[in-house]
């Protein structure tokens, strides 16, 4: 703990008033100490010089215990009161995680996801930006930060999180929270050694601290938006499914993330076999499979280091070994089936996902066929890609596998120019995006707001002016985060004027709905009705573009999906071929019976082709659904 000796009060500059409404008190220029349930803290001010702003900040705050020794993989345990003065000036450890060196160590692309600190198991504190212009006689509204990065990196300390121009620039409060990450946050023997979803509950555990002292910071505890990107969203989405969740916030945004992705969430079978795997194959842990608490002391006397060398197993493009599991406890069910049951919480939520979600991950995963620098692929690549990247959907057997294969194919096959370099690497861009992103974040839209809550959707298409990424990734996972957090707005910046103008609005319509539900107001005025509701009729969205600034007829920026068509693909189409597939199987056992008993098996192999093309053409027809 960062204790920094005994609490000293100047009388002559103390102000009561503020004592009061506040719990903070601000002595001089180098005191802001702020009085919480778990005791005294104290800050800083911080002054934005490009907006004229200032916020203070309290960085480090410790919400749990460390999460060390025998309380690694464990539930978090609250942290409890600290004497004396805390000093939360400085910003905390980030959890144990491995950098991103794939394109080396100065590469801005990666570099700026990357600890700039040492990591440590003991992570679990949470930062908090205070505006210094929020109103004295009401509570501030509230924004609290979940990173993403797969459940296997991210941290609250990076450049990019940074609260403080989004804090000021809005008049907001701002908070982000740690969470364990990996096998540390995620590793689930299904039981109270390893019982899984660990990182979850340091989530939980934080926006407990939260709702208990965020009024001694000036915040409104009945007025918090939880948002986050990535595994960040689909961290937040979960919380809208567990109901130890629901009391702890009133509004969500979910950035590129929803539970019902098809990476988000591991049954308990999956994660206990995944964690055993883990434990034997890689750590040489002794295969003891009915007894988990011996392999659980096992992981614990392993260094840390080690754990997170060892944890990344690669299953294919967005497949993480360590997930959020549906436990019985947190998540009492899966979250498609939540989502169509209506078992979530009710309230608003604004939503969406970038014009180029795949492309991030074509650049780790093809790495045979492109690079930084080379930007072209072949039809003959192009195959071999969707193969690489699809092979495990679905998981079944060779007679269904090759079908569904083709499907993809075909339909992401530009049919006019077959060997056309740049469109093959834009198809496999869509593909990716299509199926791990936009058409998840779509379906999620739709169900939820099919019970009539206010769902706001966005389709980010502008990409900033200093993106190190090569242009033809586009619009990239994870760039709405320099909007969001107004990255232009920060020093050393070069951000373009439009880009800096178009954060701003992003900005707003952000922090407008944090405060009242609705991105197009702010409290007693209207600003615009340029953002509709989706509906499931009508599937509004709000393209967010910076040429939409200028335009007079704002009705320009709304379409309707994204991708309507491509996610009837992957949403309709391929689910009945699967199901058409299972059927065709199904027969063919019976046939195959049928034939050793008879004198059928002369002709089984032409009238088994004959019977799957007439099905598979009955079966096209029948579904209403054209390529």
């Amino acid at each position: 703990m960062k204790n920094s000796g005994f609490f000293i009060i100047r009388p002559l500059c103390c102000c009561l008033a503020l004592l009061e409404l506040l719990d903070v008190l601000q002595c001089s220029n180098d005191d802001l100490i702020v009085i919480t349930e778990s005791g005294r803290v104290r800050g800083s001010r911080y002054y934005v010089p490009n907006l004229n702003k200032a916020v203070n900040t309290f960085l480090g705050i410790p919400f749990a215990k460390p999460p060390v020794k025998h309380l690694r993989f464990r539930h978090p345990q609250p942290y409890g009161k600290w004497s004396g003065i805390y000093d939360a000036t400085r910003l905390p450890r980030p959890c144990y995680q491995l950098p991103d060196l794939a394109f080396g160590k100065e590469f801005q692309g990666t570099k700026v996801w990357n600890p700039t600190t040492n990591v440590s198991e003991d992570c679990l504190y949470l930062n908090i930006w205070v505006p210094r212009t929020q109103p004295r006689l009401r509570k501030s509204a509230v924004m609290v930060w979940i990173y993403g990065g797969g459940f296997y990196t991210g941290t609250t300390t990076l450049n990019v999180y940074d609260g403080k121009v989004l804090a000021a620039n809005n008049s907001i409060i701002v908070v982000s929270i740690a969470y364990r990450l990996g096998a540390f946050g995620f590793l689930s023997l299904n039981h109270p050694s390893a019982p899984g979803n660990a990182g979850l509950f340091d989530q939980l555990m934080a926006l407990e601290w939260i709702q208990h002292n965020i009024k001694h910071f000036g915040g409104d505890p009945e007025n918090v938006t939880l948002f986050g990107e990535s595994a960040g969203a689909v961290s937040v989405s979960l919380h809208l499914m567990s109901p130890l969740s629901h009391s702890k916030f009133q509004r969500v945004i979910l950035q590129s993330g929803v539970a019902n992705m098809p990476w988000a969430t591991l049954t308990a079978e999956q994660a206990k076999h995944r964690s055993i795997e883990f434990a034997v194959q890689y750590l040489r842990c002794k295969p003891t499979f009915n007894d988990m608490e011996a392999i659980a002391s096992c992981l614990k006397e392993i260094s840390p280091q080690q754990l997170a060398d060892e944890q990344f197993i690669t299953r294919g493009p967005v497949q993480y070994p360590f997930l959020p599991v549906i436990d019985g406890t947190f998540l009492l069910e899966s979250p498609i089936d939540s989502l169509r049951k209506g078992n979530f919480k009710r309230c608003p939520i604004l939503l969406g996902s970038n014009s180029n979600e795949g492309s991030y991950f074509l650049i780790y995963e093809l790495t045979d066929f492109l690079s930084l620098k080379k930007v072209s692929m072949n039809r003959s690549e192009f195959l071999a890609s969707t193969e690489r990247l699809f092979y495990f959907y679905p998981q079944y057997n060779k007679t269904i596998s090759p079908l569904v294969l083709e499907a993809i194919r075909f339909q992401y096959t530009n049919w006019m120019d077959m060997e056309n370099t740049r469109i093959n690497i834009m198809a496999l861009d869509a593909a990716v995006a299509d199926y791990y992103f936009v058409c998840p974040v779509n379906q999620f839209a739709q169900l939820y707001s099919s019970v009539g809550e206010n769902v706001y959707m966005y389709y980010l298409t502008q990409r900033y002016s200093t993106n190190p990424w090569p242009v033809w990734m586009g619009v990239l996972h994870g760039d709405d985060i320099m909007f969001v957090f107004g990255e232009g707005f920060k020093p050393n910046s070069n951000f373009s004027e439009e880009d800096k103008n178009f954060s701003q609005l992003v900005m707003h319509y952000w922090t407008n709905f944090a405060k009242t539900g609705d991105p197009n107001q702010i409290p007693g005025v209207r600003v615009s009705s340029d953002w509709p509701l989706y509906t499931p009729s009508d599937q509004e969205y709000l393209e967010l573009n910076a040429r939409f600034l200028k335009e007079t007829d704002k009705s320009k920026a709304i379409g309707r999906g994204p991708r309507i068509r491509e996610c009837a693909f992957w949403d309709e189409f391929l689910p009945q071929l699967v199901a058409a597939g299972e059927h065709w199987e199904a027969r063919e056992r019976i046939f195959k019976k049928a034939a050793k008993c008879g004198g059928l098996a002369r002709n089984y192999l032409g009238i088994k082709m004959i019977n799957i093309s007439f099905n598979l053409i009955a079966y096209v027809l029948s579904t209403k659904f054209y390529f």
